[in-house]
């Protein structure tokens, strides 16, 4: 064998490290490039039967989320109990009510008596039986307190709109989170892709050096390299097929769901737009306009301030009208226990009365102070929710730019790392460069394109969040990705 035949560069070898090196690179660059049409790429864990695996789009999580999600429905919750409050405060203007039945039985034994001039004689042991039975009905009705049912009944109503915004703001925190997951969950099947290709270019780059080898054109330390690599792909594969397993349980527990079926996520990941400007003042104007948890505070602040103002209400005097009726029995023997329509007896009365504290050992002041102290809690935490809100909008929007300026230097390393590998290639077939050097390009490379895809999932997160800080959807008109949005639909709307 000459040494012309034995250089890489030459003959059916050439050929042959032409192809590993191409499809090395078609399969880093079409992994990272996966379009929504192409087939969901998923672990052998996950391609389980048909009846145990859930196709799921972004659109069906979020639904379910709805539906299911245990915190959500907690929060739900306290909508019936601000409800309830509610109707209790209006019944403050309604009569009330009371009905009362009693029976009552007595029995004595005494050994003193009377005589016929009323004076006390002992004699034999005598009982004395008796029974009675009344009945009454009692009303009364408010007819001035200082206004302080008007203001309950609208702190209540306050209260009720506390609850409505604070699940909206649930609502859309949770819809943050599930798409988060979902596109972390989705990201985690497509690395599995990335990972099976680069596994399969390791098993043709060992092939190719081991029939280098073969003709002693590559060393043993270049077979033992090219063996290391395919272990690390592998090994490298087995965490992707797990990260993606645990993605998708996480994202389950999101949903709420309890059943085992494993998901299959059809959605991918959404390319946002890099050059789209955003106004960061402009956006921060509209959360604090229309954000549901911002509502919330406010509607608590009211809420507090009309609460205040009917404890101070207490200092104005009361006045109430009052009615009743009565009847009632009674006999000398046990007759009347049990007479539930007793007559020797019946009346009704009526009245009016009026009542104003004058002194409560400062209980009402106490009352007073700790209402307006609470108030102006409610207020401050307004102010503070506010604050709160300015800085997360404005730090979700630094997030969004710096995952677009992540995006575009990972997708630039990518090209370039690609165009690299060719030129590494080509400088190893000329023998003008070593294996090992070889192989830390293509290292390198395939880091690139796992670095292009992770910046991909983080700008669709950091918009993700944008929206979420906002209070609702960005793009409505230019999306096009499935259900990928977030609304503030009113309680009780169409999910």
């Amino acid at each position: 064998m000459s040494v012309e035949a034995a250089r890489p560069g030459n003959g059916p070898e050439r050929a042959r490290m032409r192809f590993v090196a191409r499809l090395l690179a078609v399969g880093l660059a079409g992994a990272a490039m996966l379009a929504p049409s192409s087939a969901v790429a998923q672990d052998p864990a996950a391609a389980t039967a048909a009846g145990n695996a859930r196709s799921l789009s972004l659109s069906e999580a979020l639904q379910l989320a709805d539906r299911y999600n245990p915190q959500l429905r907690q929060v739900a919750n306290d909508i019936d109990v601000a409800e309830g409050e509610q109707r209790a405060a209006r019944a403050a203007y309604l009569p009330d009510l009371s009905a009362s039945l009693g029976m009552n039985g007595n029995n004595t034994r005494t050994l003193t008596g009377t005589d016929e001039f009323g004076k006390p004689v002992r004699g034999e042991w005598r009982t004395f039986q008796s029974s009675s039975a009344s009945q009454s009905l009692s009303t009364s009705l408010v007819l001035f307190d200082g206004g302080a049912r008007e203001r309950r009944v609208s702190a209540a109503r306050a209260q009720v709109g506390a609850a409505e915004a604070n699940l909206a703001g649930q609502r859309s925190q949770l819809r943050a989170d599930v798409s988060a997951q979902y596109y972390r969950a989705r990201n985690a099947t497509t690395r599995i892709a990335l990972e099976e290709r680069l596994l399969e270019a390791a098993h043709e780059q060992l092939a190719a050096t081991e029939r280098r080898f073969s003709i002693a054109a590559a060393s043993r330390e270049d077979v033992l390299g090219a063996q290391a690599d395919l272990a690390t792909t592998e090994a490298r594969l087995e965490n992707a097929r797990g990260d993606a397993r645990k993605a998708r349980l996480l994202l389950r527990q999101q949903l709420g769901l309890e059943d085992a079926v494993d998901l299959v996520l059809t959605d991918s990941v959404p390319r946002r737009p890099v050059d789209e400007s955003l106004d960061a003042d402009a956006l921060v104007r509209r959360a604090l306009a229309t954000h549901p948890v911002l509502a919330a505070a406010r509607a608590r602040a009211d809420a507090a301030d009309r609460s205040a103002s009917a404890a101070r209400g207490v200092r104005w005097p009361s006045i109430s009208a009052t009615g009743g009726y009565s009847r009632s029995d009674q006999a000398n023997d046990y007759g009347r226990f049990f007479d539930f329509a007793p007559n020797g007896a019946q009346g009704f009365s009526f009245g009016v009365r009026a009542s104003l504290p004058v002194f409560d050992r400062f209980r009402t002041g106490a009352t007073v102070t700790s209402a307006d102290a609470q108030a102006e809690d409610a207020r401050e935490a307004v102010r503070a929710e506010r604050l709160r809100t300015e800085q997360e909008v404005r730090s979700a929007v630094i997030d969004v730019e710096s995952a677009r300026r992540g995006l575009t230097l990972a997708e630039r390393a990518a090209a370039l790392s690609r165009e690299r590998v060719e030129l590494a290639r080509e400088r190893y077939q000329a023998g003008a460069t070593d294996f090992v050097q070889f192989q830390l390009v293509v290292r390198n490379a395939a880091e690139a394109e796992r670095g292009e895809l992770d910046a991909r999932v983080q700008l669709a997160i950091a918009w993700v969040q944008l929206e979420q800080r906002v209070g609702g959807r960005l793009d409505a008109e230019t999306d096009t990705g499935s259900g990928t949005g977030l609304d503030t639909t009113p309680p009780g709307g169409a999910a």
